[in-house]
């Protein structure tokens, strides 16, 4: 089982330069004028099954407001072309992104000084958590609108 855990984590963990950045950026993002975005970033919310009657303070803390339901949060990092190069531990949902980016800020020194990061909206702000200082390009939404359709 060990060995199984330290394969998942060189196939998942991996170090990024700038140099492969520039080689793999997607021809979209060149056109858009993103060719420096050095990652893209979401958090995952997936629905556990918990009983709220025998454990209130796991069910309180395993709440999700993203699924309305009790679940395990993570974040992921991808590169522009998608492949996956850090992601944080499963915590229980309560626990906000923002939050989970402190906590994980320090292992992302591989992200390229001046390079940025396209992320949702709920990740503004979060530069400061990152050695390197990466901004976090966030969408604007017109009309009132506070998600994509």
């Amino acid at each position: 089982m060990h060995s199984i855990r330290s394969a998942e984590k060189d196939l998942s963990i991996l170090d990024i330069t700038p140099e492969y950045m520039d080689k793999t950026c997607p021809q979209q993002y060149t056109y858009e004028g993103l060719e420096r975005c050095c990652a893209v970033l979401d958090g995952k919310d997936f629905m556990i099954y918990s009983t709220t009657r025998k454990n209130t303070l796991f069910s309180r803390a395993s709440y999700s407001g993203k699924v309305h339901h009790s679940a395990v949060r993570c974040i992921l990092w991808s590169t522009p072309m998608g492949l996956s190069f850090e992601h944080t531990d499963w915590f229980l949902g309560r626990v906000s992104e923002k939050k989970l980016v402190e906590l994980w800020g320090p292992r992302l020194k591989k992200c390229p000084i001046r390079w940025f990061m396209l992320s949702d909206r709920g990740f503004f702000d979060t530069t400061i958590f990152y050695p390197t200082m990466n901004h976090q390009k966030t969408p604007k939404f017109l009309s009132g609108r506070d998600q994509f359709t």
